[in-house]
């Protein structure tokens, strides 16, 4: 085999890993959408079991992930511009949250244990941190719209011709 053969099978190969790792983030962008929806039943759970008020959390949250489930089922997510206001609406609608509603409160409506000791004192650090974690989590899940990103602006720079012979078709 050619020394030039190789070099074009070697760019394929690396066109095709690249479209792969592109399917694969908008993959990860659906999981995330289920567990935004996890994360809003257990926030609408505690809300209703301890009256911690983290019911409107929940529901935005849940309203939220099937909406991401929608969008991600309709949208034909090979443009770059739907990538960036999919980004860019997560990052609004958690930061609006935030600024109209607060931060929500601890998952378990515990006011104080009744016996101190290791395993209560695990289970208050674990109670403390959930609103960071709840947080944490939306934020998170613009991760792999970003990646989707990225790669797609790779795969806009592969070759037109080479595209072809991957079979790659991007808008």
């Amino acid at each position: 085999m050619s020394n030039t053969n190789q070099i074009e099978e070697r760019k394929i190969r690396q066109a095709r890993y690249l479209w792969d790792d592109y399917c694969d983030s908008n993959r990860q962008f659906h999981r995330f959408a289920w567990v935004y929806v996890l994360l809003g039943g257990l926030f609408l759970g505690s809300g209703l079991i301890f009256d911690n008020k983290n019911i409107d959390h929940g529901t935005l949250t849940i309203v939220e992930g099937l909406l991401l489930l929608i969008i991600w089922n309709q949208v034909n997510w090979n443009t770059k511009q739907k990538l960036w206001l999919a980004i860019a609406s997560i990052f609004l609608i958690t930061l609006l949250e935030q600024f109209f509603m607060g931060e929500p409160r601890p998952l378990l409506g515990l006011k104080s244990l009744q016996r101190p000791g290791k395993i209560s004192g695990v289970i208050a650090l674990f109670n403390a941190i959930t609103p960071f974690v709840y947080l944490g989590i939306k934020l998170f899940a613009i991760y792999p719209l970003g990646m989707s990103l990225r790669y797609f602006q790779k795969l806009e720079a592969i070759p037109g011709p080479l595209r072809e012979r991957t079979g790659i078709k991007i808008m």
